[in-house]
């Protein structure tokens, strides 16, 4: 691969003088891999490998599309892939958000899991402004994303982790209270 067209690989160096990204590779060919991919009945466990340095995927790496960077937390330090081109940057996303997606439900990358994990979460508008202003949640809508992370709930009559039945019922039930106890927090908040 030519040098203008390899994915490149940083790492983050602190120091009294100034900050820096130094380079660590000039070309690496970062790919996954599944670590339970042997063991038939184990759930898939993503990691992403660059050169010599494997991490697991997590919803931990950030990306920015100006600069087609990748970064995330290694075993020794904060780290960087640069990639050549929008379209080089874009499928490795689009890779990385397939293997997230296994890691965190532990199902397969499909339409049709996609759909199940869409469905459990769509009565729950908040997520995405949380999501962008977490500090500005109450203690009321934090224990609303633990329960949203912790449940996986992938049917109308589904089993929770936590070993409870919950029914259509008792999930209207819950995103009442839960709205009640929001509006409530707001109201004190203001």
């Amino acid at each position: 691969m030519a040098q203008g067209n390899a994915i490149r690989l940083f790492k983050f160096t602190p120091s009294r003088g100034g900050d820096s990204w130094e380079l660590y590779s000039a070309s690496v060919s970062p790919s996954f891999y599944d670590a339970n991919e042997d063991k038939a009945s184990a759930k898939p466990q993503w990691f992403l490998e660059a050169g010599d340095l494997e991490v697991e995927v997590t919803d931990k790496f950030s990306f920015e599309q100006s600069s087609k960077r990748a970064t995330f937390s290694g075993a020794s330090g904060i780290w960087a892939l640069r990639f050549p081109s929008a379209q080089a940057f874009q499928a490795f996303v689009n890779e990385y958000n397939g293997k997230l997606f296994e890691n965190i439900y532990n199902v397969k990358n499909d339409e049709a899991n996609r759909e199940k994990v869409r469905n459990s979460t769509r009565l729950l508008p908040w997520q995405p402004a949380i999501a962008k202003a977490p500090e500005a949640a109450g203690p009321a809508v934090n224990q609303l994303k633990i329960r949203v992370v912790s449940t996986q709930v992938f049917g109308k009559d589904s089993v929770l982790n936590l070993g409870a039945r919950e029914t259509a019922e008792s999930r209207e039930q819950w995103l009442e209270d839960v709205d009640m106890k929001v509006r409530k927090h707001s109201m004190t908040c203001s």
